[in-house]
């Protein structure tokens, strides 16, 4: 998830891991109890610097209303639903 987070929070990436993020890799599965945070050996703050900021993305992405509406409106490809399991 970091090093998904890291490629996906570079300013010169150009790919479109969202949809990936949300269907392939499991974020929708982390309930953000902080565990692996937690157990970590390097200490690395793997709720709040990764997992929380691509969840925050699929979010946006897929399920925030003003955004849904917005792109029936104005013809977006990308639906909240494109994707669904």
């Amino acid at each position: 998830m970091i090093r998904l987070a890291s490629l996906e929070m570079h300013p010169l990436d150009q790919e479109d891991r969202i949809p990936k993020i949300k269907n392939e890799f499991g974020s929708g599965m982390c309930n953000i109890t902080r565990c692996c945070t937690d157990v970590c050996p390097e200490h690395i703050q793997i709720t709040d610097n990764g997992i929380i900021p691509l969840k925050e993305r699929v979010v946006d992405r897929f399920y925030d209303p003003v955004m849904w509406i917005f792109n029936k409106l104005f013809g977006s490809p990308i639906a909240p639903n494109s994707g669904e399991d």
